[in-house]
């Protein structure tokens, strides 16, 4: 009877061993089934809110495929540091205005020059969703009785949200440079001179008498909807279009109730030559209350970008007409043309342009208008983000207040 009852339980192991390979065979789990229970799927979760990659973060209490939770939809949360990314640059040299003489207001300031300060960082809170926030450490402010006295300040430049829908549209809101005019837009730290034109900056002491006011609208406070490149390989487009306060940057509040419009769109062949047109209008309001005056302003332009290898240029038109809200004030109009060249031999680092720039504030005053021809020349080190600059401007104004106000400049330019 004992030999019966082996037999019958060596048989009975030998089918449940064949049902167990016919099982595996058909991709059954052998494991019995077991419930996976809520502290497993807590520590799931916690893992993913962790950072720790899913296939750490599946429970054990359970290997059978249909009791493993599903993914988390939490997205794992990357580390603050790697969302930010740091940037700016410094800007350092020696300016000469000449003759440099102590008895006047141009060329009596002569020496060391820290240029520019920024430090600025972006920060990615989404794949769509980017801050990006900068200020200058040594921004200008001249005395009101002498604007070659005057301390550096730290300002606020950028300060706006990005949000990307898709390649044809970006809502940006905030503080940041208004869609107008191309050297402009371009960035500080890749101009290709020392400084930008006059029809871009003015002209301020101690190199000019001014100040003579920008053709541009440099940065405002708004909002502004924009596209990255759309085309092909052949043509491409982009715009910009906005809404600002249109009195300029860190203004505690716009000067009226009536806010600028401005736009400006951009064709391309083959991203080596691009048409850009742009335009703005604007109502601004000076003076004191209760003695302050509107001035209605249409500003527009064209500019054409090309490069070909190491050579890039640049040409332009800008022009601004006004007309005041009072009676007996004639419209006035003001124009600039800008034209450059700039070549970089990357391979050795070495590089120079010329640019040329006519300049006319005031269509009502005479004798104000400028020409400047700048040429510069300048070596870029390869293992560090290091420029050195040369720079020489001849400036020539109008023949009844012409006075000897050439500059000779050197700097150095450090970004990261």
């Amino acid at each position: 009877m004992t030999n019966v009852l082996r037999a019958a339980a060596i048989a009975t192991a030998l089918v449940a061993l064949r049902a167990s390979a016919q099982d595996a065979d058909a991709g059954v789990s052998a494991v019995p089934h077991v419930a996976t229970s809520p502290v497993a799927d807590a520590t799931a979760i916690t893992q993913v809110d962790a950072g720790v990659p899913e296939a750490a973060a599946v429970p054990l209490a359970s290997e059978h495929p249909d009791d493993v939770a599903p993914p988390s939809t939490v997205p794992a949360l990357a580390r603050w540091y790697d969302r930010v990314r740091p940037y700016g640059y410094a800007k350092v040299g020696v300016f000469y205005t000449f003759p440099a003489q102590d008895d006047q207001l141009l060329g009596s300031n002569g020496g060391f020059r820290l240029a520019a300060l920024r430090l600025g960082m972006q920060i990615s809170l989404a794949d769509s969703l980017t801050v990006v926030t900068s200020i200058e450490g040594n921004a200008r402010r001249p005395s009101a009785e002498d604007p070659t006295v005057g301390t550096r300040v730290v300002d606020l430049r950028d300060a706006y949200l990005d949000w990307t829908w898709c390649r044809g549209a970006t809502l940006r809101v905030g503080q940041f440079k208004a869609p107008f005019w191309a050297e402009t837009l371009l960035g500080d730290d890749l101009l290709p001179f020392i400084t930008r034109s006059p029809v871009s900056d003015g002209v301020l002491p101690p190199e000019g008498f001014g100040p003579q006011t920008t053709l541009t609208l440099d940065r405002q406070i708004g909002l502004q909807l924009s596209s990255s490149r759309l085309g092909g390989e052949t043509f491409g487009l982009r715009y910009a279009v906005a809404v600002v306060n249109g009195n300029g940057a860190n203004q505690l509040f716009n000067d009226n109730n009536i806010v600028a419009p401005v736009g400006r769109l951009e064709v391309d062949l083959m991203q080596k030559v691009t048409l850009g047109v742009n335009g703005y209008f604007n109502v601004k309001t000076d003076g004191i209350r209760t003695n302050r005056l509107n001035v209605s302003q249409v500003g527009y332009g064209a500019d054409l970008k090309a490069r070909w290898e190491w050579l890039s240029a640049l040409v332009g038109v800008v022009g601004r007409s006004s007309t005041y809200g009072t009676a007996g004030l004639p419209a006035e109009s003001a124009i600039g043309v800008l034209g450059q060249v700039h070549g970089l031999w990357a391979k050795y680092g070495i590089e120079g342009g010329v640019r040329v720039t006519y300049f006319e504030p005031s269509s009502t005053q005479v004798d104000d208008q400028l020409i400047e021809i700048a040429a510069m020349a300048g070596y870029r080190f390869k293992a560090w983000p290091v420029r050195t600059i040369l720079q020489f401007t001849h400036r020539q104004e109008a023949a009844a207040v012409a006075v000897p106000n050439d500059s000779l400049d050197a700097m150095l330019q450090v970004a990261w």
